[in-house]
């Protein structure tokens, strides 16, 4: 006899199947098994041994035959119940041989008589006793939903294994659903990285070399004739309208100054005070020139009247047009104000707006396309839990992405800038940003975010300006195109180089849209283009004032779709701390009567030695008291740690430069070590601080400021400004570009129904970070 059959016709006692289809190595009759983790989802064979799936309970059992086929459901055997065999089942107890199978197999989905020795607790009930015990019949029509044509190729198979329900967790297995275990292949051009900001805009695909860069704003068209425009501020801002704005500001330009004229250069010289009055007084008497010039820029044309405009088309709408502006994010949190268009729910749709018609005009991609392609997020250190929920949704049920990531700036700044480790300075266009990373791990009592930023050196810039005789009339900083122009100015002509010294002359365009460019012939410029990007270090040139102008990370809100959010936590270690103090309490008491009991036998023991001096040790009795000192010390600084409650991280700080900044986040750092690692590397990003010169700064007012025995100790400070060549701005998005790619990461992905199901609850197994 021979042990194999390979060209018989087999029928599983679960489904029906043909092995001719298979090869010739199929072991015994193990023509289909059925793994228990499956469900009677569909059979699975022994024949080729494929990569086995995780989640199975035995892990010798679940391969399956590729070239299995499933049955019409017309030919299921419906007097029988499908029982699931596993390969230990069938080898322990089951002897096929072709005597036995090939006379008496009744191919009607009966079992073979070979294995009717079986235990009962997995032989099959027979057709009468199926019909004696109605709760075991079978429903054909209730069948029928469950079986699914199985695809041919393995990786297909994930995707009928992601639709089986959870399990009910246990201590080995986690309450979400986790990644498959198979890798897809990877399609970098269908990955796209979104990282939004204040100002900008950057978007791109995985595999570009750069991002498109559009400002983040958008255009909509009044809904009522004869709406009055409103456009959200750019350069003003309330916080800085106040009576003491300009003792502020002139207190703040004198500390400046200071530290320009105390700071030597590179041969020992000391830079010489440019006189302001003299150059109001030259600047004063410069005119601008009409050319004959046109400038490149337009205005945007309105006459399809559409409903919105973004980018640089939403930019250059004329006021006289029906259309306001608005500025989604800002401070890198949603614009959510009292104004028209300030709504959470209005927000969340002009983002929505901006980014799919970003993705079908840069990118050629349609909004119908958009369910083949993933996206990964980009979020601020300091993030508020509601308003990521709001992104996941737009990303996953409104747009359609496939599957999402959402991770920091400044971990995925790490990773485009290729450090391990490093505090991160990030200066947008509104705020300005400073935590430490160690191994793509941000710590979260590191963080800190101050609302000022690019635009404020703008703003300082132009008050700078002014004191210098330069103010035109033809600019004004409420309006949106001469405010970047002020910018360009900003970034042409500012630096924080303390070899450049003196006065140097400039020859200055003033171009708007559809018109002739103004031109200022010799214009003088002294300190000014220094002490504008100064004002980041020296807080007060910017007149701010308010009590919600720094933030650092708050406690978790809590959500109706998370059971588990951080008022759960708190409660539940509340309890848990309660009980360390009673059992701490308990030690102590124990510890004390011991001390007591000791107390007392030592007494009995002087008390008997000195009848006995001969016997006496001298260092009989150091032994008992040091012992009993080191317990009670241990015993009261374990108590002492018990007792710690957890820090609620609030907007507690007070606005401090960026140096200080540095200096208060890595203070944060309970580690020396790790406090070394963060000063030995400093990552400057965003466009915000995007000036020639700065590093040099950066690195005088932290070692002239840090702790003494890190001074002394470190071997270095570095100080990047253009990682890898790439402009700061840039750094972020690369990171996230990169982290797309790799294998590591195909476990952070969550797809659309995924999210579905479980809402922010999945974040908590998900996100690269604590959520």
């Amino acid at each position: 006899m021979e042990s194999k059959r390979t060209k018989k016709e087999q029928v599983c006692s679960h489904k029906m199947f043909t092995s001719s289809k298979c090869e010739e190595n199929l072991p015994h009759s193990s023509s289909v098994l059925v793994c228990d983790s499956v469900e009677n989802e569909f059979p699975l064979t022994f024949n080729e041994v494929l990569d086995p799936f995780n989640d199975c309970l035995n892990s010798d059992t679940g391969y399956i035959c590729p070239s299995f086929e499933p049955p019409e459901l017309t030919d299921f055997p419906f007097d029988v119940s499908p029982q699931k065999l596993t390969l230990n089942k069938l080898q322990k107890n089951c002897n096929f041989s072709d005597e036995c199978c090939s006379n008496d197999y009744i191919p009607e989905g009966r079992r073979c008589k070979g294995i009717d020795s079986l235990e009962d607790s997995i032989k099959p009930e027979s057709s009468q006793e199926a019909s004696s015990n109605p709760a075991r019949e079978l429903d054909k029509d209730s069948l029928k939903p469950k079986l699914e044509p199985l695809p041919k190729s393995a990786s297909k198979i994930g995707e009928i294994l992601q639709k089986r329900p959870l399990m009910a967790p246990t201590a080995g297995k986690r309450l979400y659903p986790q990644s498959l275990p198979y890798l897809e292949p990877m399609q970098v051009n269908h990955i796209i990285v979104i990282h939004p900001g204040s100002q900008n805009l950057r978007i791109g695909r995985a595999s570009d070399s750069l991002p498109v860069i559009i400002p983040h704003c958008i255009a909509r068209r009044h809904k009522v004739p004869g709406q009055k425009r409103y456009e959200d501020p750019w350069l003003v801002k309330k916080e800085c309208q106040h009576a003491e704005a300009k003792l502020q500001q002139r207190r703040g330009l004198k500390q400046a100054e200071e530290a320009l004229l105390s700071w030597p250069n590179n041969l020992g010289e000391y830079r010489s005070a440019t006189s302001q009055k003299q150059l109001a007084t030259y600047n004063s008497c410069v005119l601008g020139e009409w050319t004959d010039t046109h400038s490149s820029l337009n205005w945007t044309s309105t006459i399809d009247k559409p409903e919105f405009l973004i980018g640089e088309e939403a930019l250059y709408v004329r006021t006289s047009d029906c259309y306001n502006l608005h500025w989604p994010i800002r401070y890198s949190q949603l614009n959510i104000h009292k104004g028209p268009g300030g709504t959470f729910s209005a927000v969340l749709a002009d983002l929505e707006t901006i980014w799919a018609t970003a993705l079908e005009t840069k990118l050629g991609i349609p909004r119908k396309d958009i369910s083949d392609y993933r996206v990964v997020l980009l979020i601020p250190d300091v993030y508020v839990h509601k308003h990521i929920k709001a992104l996941m949704n737009i990303l996953l049920n409104n747009l359609g992405f496939s599957a999402a990531i959402i991770h920091q700036e400044s971990v995925c700044a790490t990773f485009g800038a290729g450090v391990s480790s490093a505090c991160v300075l990030d200066v947008g266009d509104q705020k300005t940003s400073v935590c430490c990373v160690e191994d793509g791990l941000s710590h979260r009592n590191t963080r800190i975010v101050m609302d000022y930023g690019g635009s404020d050196i703008t703003r300082c810039f132009q008050w700078l300006l002014t004191k210098s005789g330069f103010n035109p009339q033809h600019l004004k900083i409420t309006d949106i195109v001469d405010t970047r122009l002020i910018q360009e100015f900003k970034e042409t002509y500012c630096h924080m180089d303390q070899q450049q010294d003196g006065v140097y002359e400039y020859n200055i365009h003033i171009k708007k849209p559809q018109s002739l460019i103004i031109k200022y012939n010799s214009v003088k410029l002294g300190d000014e283009c220094v002490l504008a990007p100064l004002s980041l270090f020296f807080i007060d040139m910017l007149a701010l004032q308010g009590s919600q102008l720094c933030h650092t990370q708050q406690r978790y809100e809590g959500d109706s779709d998370d059971p588990h959010d951080d008022f759960y936590l708190l409660q539940t270690q509340s309890q848990q701390q309660q009980a360390a103090r009673l059992n701490a309490a308990r030690k102590k008491e124990n510890v004390e009567a011991s001390l007591n009991q000791l107390d007392t036998s030592f007494s009995q023991y002087e008390d008997t030695n000195l009848s006995h001096p001969q016997l006496v040790d001298e260092d009989s009795y150091d032994g008992p008291d040091n012992f009993s000192g080191n317990d009670t010390y241990k015993g009261e600084r374990k108590l002492d740690l018990e007792e710690e409650e957890p820090q609620d991280t609030g907007p507690l700080l007070q606005l401090m430069g960026i140096d200080q900044a540095i200096l208060h986040s890595i203070n944060k750092l309970s580690n020396d070590e790790v406090k070394k690692k963060m000063y030995s590397c400093i990552l400057v990003i965003g466009g915000g601080l995007n000036i020639r010169g700065v590093q040099g700064w950066i690195q005088h007012r932290l070692w002239s400021q840090m702790p003494v025995q890190f001074r002394f100790t470190l071997e270095g400070m570095d100080v990047i400004t253009r990682a890898k060549d790439m402009e700061p701005n840039l750094i972020p998005w690369k990171g996230a570009s990169v982290l797309s790619c790799l294998d590591t990461t195909q476990e952070l992905w969550i797809r659309q129904k995924e999210w579905q199901q479980w809402s922010v609850r999945i974040l908590r197994e998900r996100a690269p970070f604590i959520w």
